[in-house]
């Protein structure tokens, strides 16, 4: 596992970059989906609370509207590293209310609206692997030594923006029954300790 994780930091490391900065080339306007769209409108609304649906027609006059329109982007630099949906660079460690997260990058998303045009990805959600074996506080150790995280895919999607990104994380998928756990998972090698969900 240490040495997967080595070879895969230096696959990462050979797209280093400056500071945070966008690719601008093959950017692509498309129409987001109601689910994308309502995911975004909610992530909004809690700095905005008068946004508009824009579906909710008549909109009320000077009212504040997210057009159900984005751009995708194919790969965004931030503090050194690449993200894409391409691996390696696809997991990504993010921080929300202190606590660490992960995800699997499906979108980077440019959305605009009449405030700011930010930087949204749109990614799967990971969650902490539960072992049919039950609690292995030997297990518990040995990951705590590699820095490493055993990880579930789960059916839920969530929209981060880039401002919360920590950096892409070196990964395995893994089949199911590794270590007891009936779903196929995921080893993430974490890169910065925070106190992690579970959830």
């Amino acid at each position: 596992m240490s040495s997967f994780c080595q070879h895969q930091r230096l696959m990462v490391k050979n797209h280093r970059d400056g500071p945070e900065k966008h690719q601008d080339k093959n950017e692509m306007v498309f129409e987001m989906d109601h689910a994308t769209y309502i995911m975004i409108l909610s992530h909004f609304k809690i700095r905005q609370p008068h946004l508009c649906n824009h579906s909710h027609i008549p909109h009320p006059e000077d009212a504040e509207v997210l057009l159900n329109y984005a751009k995708e982007v194919s790969s965004l630099h931030k503090e050194e590293c690449l993200i894409s949906k391409n691996k390696p660079n696809n997991m990504i460690q993010y921080i929300n209310h202190n606590q660490i997260w992960f995800g699997n990058v499906l979108h980077i998303l440019k959305v605009m609206n009449e405030e700011t045009e930010d930087m949204l990805l749109l990614v799967k959600h990971l969650k902490l692997a539960k072992s049919e074996w039950g609690e292995e506080q030997w297990l518990e150790s040995v990951f705590e030594r590699l820095s490493v995280v055993h990880l579930n895919q789960t059916g839920c999607f969530k929209i981060v923006p880039s401002s919360l990104v920590l950096g892409t994380c070196a990964f395995r998928k893994v089949p199911a029954w590794t270590l007891g756990c009936k779903d196929p998972s995921i080893f993430v090698q974490v890169i910065k300790k925070l106190s992690t969900q579970s959830h």
